[in-house]
């Protein structure tokens, strides 16, 4: 009991002298305040055919997610690692992979305060390449994009085709944002804890699984004409263009510009012989 009550003693000395240390239990908030409430001018905002475009829904408390989805993010890590239990529970929606850290892997990186930062996403898409991520993804609001990433890119020599760029601007609206991929338009979908992106399809090709474009059918190829029918449809062609009136054996009773009754049993025999061949 001494020996507890000098060791207490001694701990609480050493932290008057200045040395607390100090251990955070409560998680941070999901989003710094004042995130995506700048974007574009109204008149640039993009509109997208609802045929290319998906709802994607994220959030720290799974329950919040509507039935059946089509399309989710989750993070990897961090203090809510939701990845893992959505892809579990909904195993046919489109997940998408969130590292909230450089040292993290994933197909999205979260570049906002207390994750990754603008300055650390070149290296990490470049990480992401030499992995090979044939493109990889990050995500900020839009004011973050526009007046630090995008700028820290070009000087990395990254080019826009090169990573998905996905945005946040909360106007409420489903939209995404001018030469982005997709945007978070809401922190608050359905009045829920639960965030709501508009996302291109083609986006979804990072998720897991991955949206694949279907392809349009093949054209069934027609049967390709045989060697005879082809000559005889040649021959009963053959003097039209030398007919100045038209006639010739495709147009009964065979009158032609060289009459002849050889030519007219000819023209009947093909005929009779490619109707045969038509069937």
């Amino acid at each position: 009991m001494k020996k507890c009550l000098v060791a207490l003693s001694a701990a609480l000395l050493f932290a008057g002298c200045g040395h607390t240390v100090t251990r955070t239990t409560t998680p941070p908030a999901v989003h710094p305040p004042g995130w995506a409430i700048e974007g574009p001018p109204p008149s640039e905002l993009l509109t997208v055919a609802p045929r290319q475009t998906a709802t994607m829904y994220d959030t720290t408390t799974i329950g919040t997610v509507p039935n059946d989805p089509f399309a989710l993010a989750g993070y990897v890590g961090g203090w809510w690692p939701t990845f893992g239990p959505l892809t579990r529970t909904w195993p046919r929606a489109h997940t998408v992979s969130i590292a909230i850290n450089a040292k993290e892997r994933a197909a999205c990186l979260d570049v906002e305060p207390g994750d990754a930062t603008p300055g650390q996403v070149a290296a990490w898409d470049r990480g992401q390449q030499r992995a090979g991520v044939e493109r990889p993804c990050d995500y900020s609001d839009w004011s973050e994009w526009v007046n630090e990433i995008r700028p820290a890119l070009e000087r990395a020599g990254i080019h826009r085709s090169e990573v998905w760029e996905w945005d946040a601007f909360y106007n409420g609206r489903p939209h995404i944002d001018p030469s982005f991929d997709g945007t978070q338009y809401t922190d608050r979908c359905l009045g829920r804890n639960l965030d709501c992106s508009l996302v291109s399809k083609a986006f979804l090709s990072i998720a897991r699984p991955p949206l694949v474009a279907k392809r349009p059918p093949a054209p069934k190829p027609k049967p390709s004409p045989s060697k005879r029918r082809a000559e005889l449809k040649a021959l009963l062609g053959a003097y039209s263009k030398r007919n100045p009136h038209g006639y010739n054996c495709q147009k009964p009773p065979y009158r032609h510009a060289y009459p002849s009754a050889r030519y007219n049993r000819a023209c009947l025999a093909w005929a009779r012989e490619l109707k045969t061949l038509t069937r």
